[in-house]
């Protein structure tokens, strides 16, 4: 037993070893920081209000206006009318936290849905919808309508994508130290001297044969 314990070679199986388990656990930690760092990202920006507010029937509107918890980004916002009609005008205007999308013209009666996109000071991408209903227009609807995009009919979140780099800085890290690991081994089975002494002892008879050889020839 004692012999298997100092052979060169498992003592090189045992580095090995703990070389993929220290691989293995470092990726599993990476992995368990991915998951949980990205859950709570979905809940950094949010819509705190809006007007004309979600589920509201108003009078016609000159404007949306959009307020979130923080200061958000590379805004776009579309209004579209039940057909699929387009109201907004031109691009959004940000102020800290506030977005105004201007509309171009009175709409008239009927639902709305307002469709937003905008990039959190984290850099990840939050969209939602919702909708209000016009009364009181004295507006008709145009002949012509252009195609509808395709909305959603709730709130989501982009993921912030930091996490994926730390994953992959954790695995180079491993990769790294296993590969540092692997050659200290192989240095050391290569200048273990129970090697050496082996190959010396290998080489004993071969010297003392000689010896003999040359004490015969002598006498």
């Amino acid at each position: 037993m004692d012999n298997l314990r100092e052979d060169p070679a498992m003592k090189s199986i045992a580095r090995m070893s703990a070389i993929a388990a220290t691989l293995l656990t470092a990726m599993m930690t990476a992995a368990l920081i991915g998951v949980v760092s990205a859950a709570p990202a979905s809940a950094h920006t949010s819509l705190t209000s809006a007007s004309p507010a979600d589920g509201s029937t108003v009078g016609p509107p000159t404007q949306i206006v959009l307020t979130f918890n923080e200061p958000v980004g590379f805004t776009r916002v579309l209004v579209t009318d039940a057909a699929g009609r387009r109201y907004q005008s031109g691009r959004p205007v940000n102020v800290d936290n506030t977005v105004t999308e201007k509309l171009p013209a009175t709409p008239p009666n009927g639902r709305y849905t307002v469709a937003w996109r905008v990039v959190a000071p984290d850099g990840h991408p939050v969209e939602g919808t919702y909708q209000f209903t016009v009364t009181g227009s004295a507006a008709t609807a145009p002949a012509a309508a252009p195609a509808a995009p395709s909305q959603t009919t709730s709130t989501s979140s982009g993921t912030s994508r930091w996490w994926i780099v730390l994953i992959a800085l954790l695995i180079a890290v491993a990769a790294i130290g296993g590969v540092m690991l692997v050659r200290q081994s192989t240095t050391d089975a290569e200048s273990d001297p129970e090697v050496e002494t082996g190959a010396e002892s290998e080489a004993d008879p071969a010297s003392d044969a000689r010896a003999d050889t040359e004490a015969g020839a002598g006498q």
